[in-house]
């Protein structure tokens, strides 16, 4: 039996740890990132909105069309 790994592209329990270390102040940047877009779109937009949705005549537009062919 063969087993299917590389050499060149395994870690050693030291890399990955600092691997894993750099990684998680990378994801702790993003989230804090995501979390203050989040709070100036909720300014912005309001609670629950992203700003991109359809006005409320064109819902209605929409939601007609849909009912007519379905």
């Amino acid at each position: 039996m063969r087993a299917n790994a590389s050499r060149h592209k395994a870690m050693c329990y030291a890399r990955l740890t600092a691997k894993k270390k750099v990684l998680a102040e990378e994801i702790g940047t993003l989230m804090e990132e995501a979390k203050t877009v989040d709070g100036d779109e909720d300014a912005r937009f309001g609670p629950g909105k992203r700003g991109d949705e359809h006005p409320a005549e064109l819902e209605f537009i929409s939601s007609a069309f849909f009912l007519l062919l379905h």
